[in-house]
């Protein structure tokens, strides 16, 4: 722990346009931020963050009893928290007060970065992969600098400005993504980081629902290079349908990536689960992350490395070491081998799972899992219609659709009608009772699907333990869905399942 303030409590005042309830306090210090009162610990700075559901000043006695030594409050909440104030200035606990917490966090975060101006801050977006890619880039950089990358997907309006704070002066290089799930904040990010490097993954369709267009997606996503001057320097995609777009117009340099022989990357060997092999610069990279989209993270890496000075060695042991993140295309081990690649999905990366799943060679059965994707507004039937129809172009031997999206997708595609003339779908229960389990079955095209609209707890695990009844000791499974719909429910019941433990009777 550092032994002196992050930033000197007047500073901090001025930053965030604040004012002091009580002015008499004035010296005070604070080692930690945080805007959960439960990690509040002596020496904290406690953000109290409005909201609908959780209002964070109804959590103020509670972070200044665990030690808060600083609170940010609006100054709307002084009418009736008044007495609670008065009494924290009685403690010498002072209570800054700005017009909107959240923005002064990130003044009170971007001030505390400008106090390193000889670190190189990298900053990483886009639709998705950002995670990836920030966690290869970290990892290629460290073979020659101290860096810091935020942990997770700390990649918020909230998420960033904390973790900036845990830069100190023994880092050279910061990594950190940018998320985003509103208009104006990557824009908000780019204020509090100002870095100097900056990568766009890629421009798709995630949080389409909420900017309406992959145009508008691609203005939010160029605003990374807000702040850029003539010493920085942009990455877009080599392939990327928006790269012109996203270059033009963008003081500094603009810089390119991708695999094939212009950027290095060569005799590039998918190798299924066990990642992908290539060549950089004639030196053989093991790249561990499975996935030809996940390839594509890895050169940006690359690129960036290049650019920061590493030899092919370094950048080859930097790559070598990345490990998958939970629930990003985790490789599961056991009687039945299970892709778990549960933590977010939208269009792009669906299909990218499914070109995925149709590369790997595997001796069993292939098990194709979905899960409703979010946040994709007046398009989400649409494009849930759409990954239906590239589902059964799969090469799965079963399918499962989760979800309402799903469901009414499949409804949609007439998965459960009737037989037609042509022979094309069978409804059958496949020894299952519907109205019981809450989900429907049929044989379509030679493939056995289910369809679960239900996606509670109970549903979901009683409807994993009947799929556990057609499972084989050696399929394959891929499990993909959003967050919000949680199928990683479902690796527990087929990982524990005795019956896998010997070749099960399909029914």
């Amino acid at each position: 722990m550092q032994d002196r303030s992050l930033l000197p409590l007047p500073d901090l005042v001025t930053a965030v346009n604040g004012t002091l309830f009580n002015e008499k306090i004035r010296d005070a210090s604070f080692l930690s931020v945080c805007i959960d009162s439960r990690l509040a610990f002596a020496g904290s700075l406690f953000v109290a963050l409005p909201g609908s559901q959780n209002d964070g000043h109804s959590f103020i006695r509670s972070a200044a009893d665990r030690g808060a030594s600083v609170i940010m409050a609006m100054r709307s909440s002084v009418g009736e928290f008044k007495a609670l104030y008065e009494e924290l200035a009685e403690r010498s606990v002072p209570v800054i007060l700005t017009d909107n917490t959240l923005y002064a966090l990130q003044k009170a975060a971007a001030l505390y970065v400008s106090h390193f101006p000889a670190l190189k801050k990298i900053g990483v977006t886009g639709s998705s992969g950002k995670t990836t890619v920030k966690e290869c880039i970290g990892a290629v950089l460290s073979q020659k600098y101290r860096v810091i990358i935020n942990e997770g997907n700390l990649n918020s309006e909230t998420g960033l400005p904390l973790s900036v704070f845990k830069i100190n002066e023994t880092h050279e290089v910061a990594v950190f993504e940018m998320g985003m799930n509103r208009r104006g904040e990557i824009k908000e990010l780019a204020d509090v980081l100002f870095p100097q490097t900056a990568v766009i993954t890629n421009i798709g369709s995630a949080h389409i629902g909420i900017l309406g267009t992959k145009d508008k997606i691609a203005e939010e996503k160029k605003q990374i290079f807000s702040n850029f001057t003539a010493d920085c320097t942009g990455f877009v995609p080599a392939d990327e349908p928006y790269k012109d777009f996203l270059v033009s117009g963008v003081c500094g340099t603009m810089r390119t990536f991708g695999v094939g022989k212009e950027y290095g990357i060569e005799r590039v060997y998918d190798k299924g689960v066990k990642g992908t092999e290539f060549y950089y610069r004639g030196v053989r990279i093991d790249f561990p992350l499975c996935g030809m989209h996940n390839l594509k993270n890895a050169s940006c890496a690359v690129a960036v490395g290049e650019f920061f000075g590493l030899s092919a060695e370094q950048i080859k042991a930097g790559l070598e070491a990345v490990r998958p993140l939970a629930g990003r295309m985790q490789i599961l081990e056991g009687a039945v081998s299970i892709v778990h690649d549960c933590y977010n999905a939208n269009p792009d990366s669906m299909n990218a799972a499914v070109d995925f799943f149709d590369s790997v060679n595997h001796e069993g059965r292939k098990v194709l899992i979905l899960g409703d994707m979010g946040e994709l507004g007046n398009s989400g039937a649409a494009a849930h219609r759409t990954i239906v129809k590239r589902a059964f172009a799969s090469k799965a031997d079963i399918l499962v659709f989760a979800g309402q999206a799903f469901c009414s997708a499949c409804e949609a595609e007439k998965v459960f009608g009737s037989k037609d003339t042509e022979g094309g779908v069978t409804q059958e229960k496949a020894g299952f009772a519907q109205e019981n389990t809450g989900f429907v079955s049929a044989d379509c095209g030679g493939k056995q699907v289910f369809c679960l609209r239900d996606t509670s707890d109970k549903a979901v695990t009683g409807f994993a333990e009947s799929l556990c009844s057609v499972l084989h000791r050696g399929d394959f499974v891929l499990i993909k869905a959003s967050r919000s719909t949680a199928l990683e429910r479902f690796i527990p019941v087929i990982q524990n399942k005795p019956s896998l433990n010997k070749e099960a009777e399909n029914l």
